[in-house]
């Protein structure tokens, strides 16, 4: 596998052992590379760090300071290309982010525990977000925001 990845797939350092830190995917190229913006950010443990992203199988590795290491589901972090291309995907995905963190932060503030606020949170989310995947995470990422905001 390593030899030959997966396209899809960096599974170290520049990619390949030629380390050309080359994609074979053909989404960004030469023409719409200039395009390119900032669809997120996500906050990684303070310290010393740099670090290559790590992507296998849609979950992309981040490997922080202190040997903390991040694992982050990627399938909607990809830009919208749909017919019409308006964008709508990575904006849905950055409104589900920050609503998330800032209502997980607002139960918090209220007393409610990691476990309270993530059961309320998915309820939420569930009607708020109805179209979205795997919405059972959110009590997960609830207690991650909880543990980083201490």
């Amino acid at each position: 596998m390593l030899l030959n990845p997966p396209e899809n797939d960096w599974l170290m350092w520049r990619r390949t052992y030629d380390a050309w830190g080359y994609s074979p995917l053909k989404q960004i190229n030469t023409d719409n590379v200039k395009n390119l913006t900032v669809a997120w950010t996500w906050a990684m443990t303070s310290g010393a760090t740099e670090t290559t992203p790590l992507v296998h199988d849609g979950v992309l590795f981040l490997y922080n300071w202190l040997d903390k290491v991040q694992a982050l589901g990627a399938l909607h972090v990809l830009p919208d290309h749909s017919d019409v291309g308006d964008g709508s995907l990575v904006a849905t995905e950055r409104a589900f982010i920050v609503d998330l963190q800032s209502r997980a932060l607002e139960l918090k503030r209220q007393g409610k525990s990691a476990d309270e606020a993530g059961q309320i949170l998915l309820a939420e989310f569930k009607t708020k977000f109805a179209d979205w995947p795997n919405l059972t995470a959110v009590p997960n990422v609830v207690k991650h925001v909880y543990a980083e905001n201490q």
